[in-house]
């Protein structure tokens, strides 16, 4: 099933492997796309003329140690928070996020995307619909708020 949410400035897709790959991309606006897989796949989200980037992690869908080869550790969540304010910042709106089954880590990063953007009722409709990995999200939330204070620091 994909999800598909208009929050207050962006627009966050869910969507499982097999669609963000099988299912031809017709997005008419610039996007991005974020992967984050258990596995090196040999198929790939489906990118066309309005993609901007992509971005793929290979992480496992666990709470494992900060050191854990696949684990969302906050180097990976910074560089990921890194590259969706980038994208944001140069007029992206619209982020198209898959894992596995588009059940817990895209939906983690989703509804991460749509509380920093605070879209609450967004929020809880991805709570709702999804099973949003706790750690994944309260990571990546924390990394979308801490990079954006230093780079204003700056």
């Amino acid at each position: 099933m994909i999800l598909k949410l208009k929050t207050g400035g962006v627009t966050i897709e869910i969507l499982n492997l097999g669609n963000a790959c099988l299912v031809e991309n017709h997005l008419d606006q610039p996007h991005v796309l974020i992967s984050l897989v258990d596995r090196d796949p040999s198929a790939r989200p489906r990118a066309n003329g309005q993609t901007v980037a992509t971005m793929l992690f290979v992480i496992y869908d666990v709470d494992a140690s900060e050191n854990y080869e696949y684990a969302f550790n906050k180097q990976r969540s910074d560089m990921l928070a890194r590259f969706v304010l980038g994208a944001y910042k140069n007029g992206v709106k619209y982020f198209r996020i898959n894992c596995m089954a588009g059940m817990s880590r895209s939906a983690a990063v989703g509804v991460a995307i749509a509380e920093y953007f605070e879209d609450h009722e967004a929020a809880a409709e991805i709570w709702n619909q999804k099973t949003p990995q706790r750690t994944i999200f309260s990571t990546f939330l924390n990394s979308l708020v801490n990079i954006e204070a230093y780079d204003k620091s700056l």
